[in-house]
């Protein structure tokens, strides 16, 4: 998968994208000590190198009740590109974010943009069949092209760069996955071909899987950006502004926050990651997850 641009003062190995099956991904985290081995968004124990380039978008908590046509919860890559094309549509978009905008999972992620999936696609033909598992695929190569025409259309600077992405067996006993791997992507017409092994340096990966015209990006320069382009288009953010309940009624909808303040809107869009709210109890069919990346 995409290998993210290094953060100040480190270098880049090699303009591709990397990944290995069955170890962690790739990308830049350091710790001062041991007390700050825990990755925790609200205390900034760890600071991404996204965040050091980047600093978080500014914008007030929200102070007084408003109304919008449509209220997005989280300001992540997913919350701001709503918001952003809901701007673009003519409608009128508030964002709100317990904490700060742009300053949660995605200003931590690898910043790949990746047409391969984390379970394979292998595994999603044998669970969803053919069809499906080529929707998903498209479904990723438009999202890729899609970021790479705002970083175009928004005159965005979010070193956005095509490169390739390598998929290699982190042991012997996986070779065969690879091949199975291979397999399933030709069925669904996926980009891809074998090389003698993967660009990384000081390590013999073997044989590995090439994805062509993958992506990456500087995630945090990205979601300023759009956070820009939304606020020119007359969008509102408010951060430090939590979610603590919503009422439906037959055309509106009523987001309560933690100030006291309510946001009526047509609708309401959840862009949280882990859901803020108990719809179809989520919640317990979830885990906490934490991965490592090192560049």
């Amino acid at each position: 998968m995409p290998l993210g641009a290094p953060g100040k003062g480190e270098t880049d190995p090699a303009p591709h994208t990397l990944r290995s099956r069955n170890i962690p991904m790739f990308g830049a985290i350091t710790w001062r000590d041991n007390k700050e081995r825990a990755m925790n968004v609200a205390d900034e124990r760890s600071m991404s190198c996204w965040l050091q380039d980047a600093p978080a978008i500014k914008a007030p908590p929200l102070q007084t009740d408003q109304t919008c046509d449509v209220v997005v919860i989280g300001s992540g890559i997913a919350g701001l590109s709503t918001a952003y094309e809901l701007s673009r549509f003519g409608r009128s978009v508030i964002v709100i974010d317990r904490g700060k905008i742009g300053y949660g999972m995605t200003a931590r992620t690898t910043a790949h943009l990746a047409t391969e999936l984390d379970d394979f696609y292998c595994e999603l033909i044998r669970v969803r069949g053919e069809d499906e598992a080529r929707i998903y695929y498209d479904s990723q190569v438009a999202a890729v092209n899609r970021i790479e025409a705002i970083c175009r259309e928004e005159r965005l600077d979010a070193d956005f760069a095509r490169v390739d992405g390598f998929l290699f067996a982190a042991e012997e006993s996986h070779r065969a996955g690879l091949e199975e791997e291979y397999q399933a992507c030709r069925k669904i017409d996926v980009d891809i071909d074998w090389v003698d092994r993967a660009p990384v340096p000081g390590i013999n990966t073997g044989r590995a899987l090439r994805f062509s015209n993958q992506g990456r990006f500087h995630p945090t320069k990205y979601l300023a950006g759009l956070a820009r382009a939304i606020l020119a288009r007359g969008g509102r953010l408010y951060a430090d502004t939590a979610y603590v309940a919503h009422n439906e009624t037959d055309d509106r909808v009523e987001i309560s926050t933690e100030q006291g303040c309510v946001i009526r809107a047509g609708a309401a869009v959840f862009a949280t990651n882990s859901p803020v709210n108990d719809k179809m109890t989520l919640h317990t069919k979830q885990v906490p997850d934490r991965t490592y990346v090192i560049a």
